[in-house]
């Protein structure tokens, strides 16, 4: 009598994406090509309202609304899409921020096989291809931001679902982060060359007491929480005018069943007040660079990056500003 069960590639999705200690692999393939070709930095001078998920805190800096989309083709039939929207909000006074942004990871071409009887004369079991299906996993996250003085405090919550098939799973969490920026240069004085114009130290709090993903088989899954701390500096450089060059650096641990760490370092330098120049490196994704082109309504970047386990991978995001 024939046996039959769907063996399905990915029924260990929880290791793949939710890998034990480690962060959720949708974080993990990074954000807006500007962050990812200054070595996904951004904790400092994120620049976008595509910084929401990298420090939450920024969105009470921002000068204006905007919009960002990101996307990207990865090997192995998936895909990846991250937007982001934020504002600033000025309330009597009191500046705050504003931001959602939604990331989506979509995986394709699945296949799904049937084990049947033993094959005729020999003690091997038929495998038959019944198919493909497909996977996703979709990020919601909602952030707050609030300005102190030099300081900015900012909350982002997440929430996590996707689903194989029958197979779903859900998730919460939540990110915090500070930021302490300080001028350095003041503007009433003579600009001496190459000198500070600012700098600034973050600190974040992600996936606060490990944000745990609940498959609706009962099984479950929980990420370590993860510390960072980044530091930032801006110059202005005469030849290339105010704010013209940065340069940020960054470590993450996580805590908990892991203590794994990761260095990040990435710089920017505008070679015309619209065209900046990036350069990085992660040592989660190796050498990372990138070009954009910004105005006061309309933001493209691009970026390459050499990810582990993962074959380099070019990034488009298209932002609108007003």
């Amino acid at each position: 009598m024939k046996k039959a069960m769907i063996m399905l590639i990915m029924i260990m999705m929880g290791f793949i994406v939710f890998g034990a200690g480690t962060e959720n692999v949708i974080s993990e393939l990074g954000y807006s090509a500007g962050l990812t070709g200054k070595g996904e930095t951004g904790y400092i001078y994120g620049g976008s309202v595509s910084s929401i998920k990298v420090n939450p805190s920024l969105l009470s800096g921002l000068k204006g609304a905007g919009i960002m989309w990101t996307h990207t083709e990865l090997n192995y039939n998936q895909w990846n899409d991250y937007i982001s929207v934020g504002m600033p909000i000025d309330i009597k006074g009191i500046k705050m921020g504003l931001g959602f942004s939604w990331n989506r990871l979509w995986i394709d071409g699945i296949p799904i096989t049937d084990i049947g009887d033993t094959i005729e004369g020999t003690d091997y079991v038929e495998i038959i291809n019944m198919g493909n299906t497909n996977m996703t996993m979709n990020e919601y996250g909602l952030g707050l931001s609030y300005k102190i003085s030099k300081f900015q405090i900012g909350v982002l919550g997440k929430y996590t679902q996707g689903g194989i098939m029958d197979y779903t799973v859900k998730g919460i969490g939540f990110d915090v982060g500070i930021t302490f920026i300080k001028d350095i240069i003041d503007r009433d004085e003579i600009i001496m060359d190459g000198l500070i114009n600012n700098m600034g130290i973050a600190v974040l709090i992600k996936d606060i007491g490990g944000t745990r993903y609940k498959w609706n088989t009962g099984y479950s899954e929980r990420t370590d929480m993860i510390g960072e701390l980044g530091l930032g500096l801006s110059f202005d450089i005469p030849i290339f005018g105010e704010e013209s060059f940065n340069i940020e650096g960054g470590v993450s641990r996580y805590i908990g069943r892991s203590s794994e760490m990761n260095y990040k370092i990435g710089a920017e330098l505008y070679v015309l007040p619209i065209i900046p120049v990036r350069i990085g490196y992660n040592n989660g994704g190796n050498i990372t660079g990138g070009i954009g082109i910004e105005t006061d309504y309309i933001r493209v970047d691009y970026s390459y990056s050499g990810m582990r386990d993962i074959e380099p991978v070019h990034k488009v995001s298209i932002g609108l500003n007003w």
